[in-house]
């Protein structure tokens, strides 16, 4: 009697674990984060992997004011279009922040010297959809361009 108790109970805790696990979504991971620097202004890229659904809000930076923008073609002619929403991540669950398209922008950034370090602290902030706001804390490597 006692054995065939501990089997229930051994049942019950599977049937439990499994039901928290299908209610839970990964938590929101960023790849490939890296800043490519030239003097004045400052591109961000990443790789974002979340629930679909889930909007880069914005990102914060110590080094710097960020901007989200897309970049966009109308007529021949390319621009940066700022997008002060962010950017949602679509039903992929990948968001890539690239050369060309959606991407952040560090209006007068203050990098450190490449003598002092190589990547600096940013914050993601995501909304998810069931409302969470998450700050997401990653670093930044730096590519720095035409400082010599």
């Amino acid at each position: 009697m006692a054995k065939h108790l501990h089997v229930r109970v051994a049942l019950a805790c599977v049937a439990l674990l499994v039901l928290v696990a299908c209610g839970e979504t990964s938590a929101p991971r960023a790849d490939a984060v890296r800043i490519v620097a030239t003097p004045g202004i400052a591109a961000l890229y990443l790789e974002l992997e979340a629930e679909p659904g889930t909007r880069l809000v914005s990102i914060e930076a110590p080094a710097g004011r960020v901007e989200t923008h897309a970049t966009v073609e109308e007529d021949g002619v390319v621009r940066m279009e700022p997008r002060p929403d962010g950017f949602e991540v679509p039903a992929s669950g990948r968001l890539s922040l690239a050369p060309g398209g959606a991407h952040g922008m560090l209006i007068e950034p203050d990098l450190p010297p490449r003598e002092v370090a190589s990547r600096v602290a940013i914050t993601l902030h995501l909304l998810t959809p069931d409302g969470r706001e998450i700050a997401e804390p990653v670093y930044a490597a730096i590519e720095r361009m035409g400082d010599g």
